[in-house]
């Protein structure tokens, strides 16, 4: 695991909102859920009990990971990154060399990726080519179909 996680400053506070949500409300009511099921009778034989307590645990391991993350965020400012070269939050205009298709890219933290909105994890092997590259430049991505050739376009 890496000791550092680049995430933006909105990526912060959903995840910090995240955290919370899962601390306050989701915990509560698997509590509630367990309290209810207890009052069923011999917790032995209680299936409800069974299925609360493992969801409570489960959820416990989710907060105990997210803790983990955002005590190792490093907040990384899109807007003070040099615009000459793709870095952590720079949107990314690129056009495959093959197909000519035009796409835009945007380099966001791991828990900040949303692929529908070309929102794409730092870690990501298209966010790997790309990372380094200044406009004009080609980037070659391994995929499952071959080598992807991007061209970069603009840095935004």
């Amino acid at each position: 695991m890496s000791d550092i996680v680049p995430m933006s400053p909105d990526g912060f506070e959903q995840a910090r909102l995240r955290l919370k949500h899962m601390k306050e409300i989701e915990r509560k009511q698997l509590e509630i859920r367990l309290g209810e099921a207890r009052e069923l009778g011999d917790l032995s034989e209680n299936s409800e009990y069974e299925s609360a307590r493992n969801d409570l645990w489960l959820l416990d391991q989710r907060i105990t990971e997210f803790e983990d993350r955002l005590a190792r965020v490093q907040i990384v400012d899109p807007n003070s990154q040099p615009k000459d070269v793709v870095l952590f939050g720079a949107k990314v205009q690129c056009v495959d060399v093959k197909s000519k298709e035009e796409e835009v890219f945007e380099i966001v933290g791991e828990g900040e990726a949303d692929p529908m909105n070309n929102k794409i994890s730092v870690t990501a092997p298209i966010a790997q080519a790309l990372i380094g590259k200044k406009i004009g430049e080609v980037a070659e991505v391994k995929a499952p179909r071959g080598i992807i050739r991007y061209k970069v376009l603009e840095i935004r």
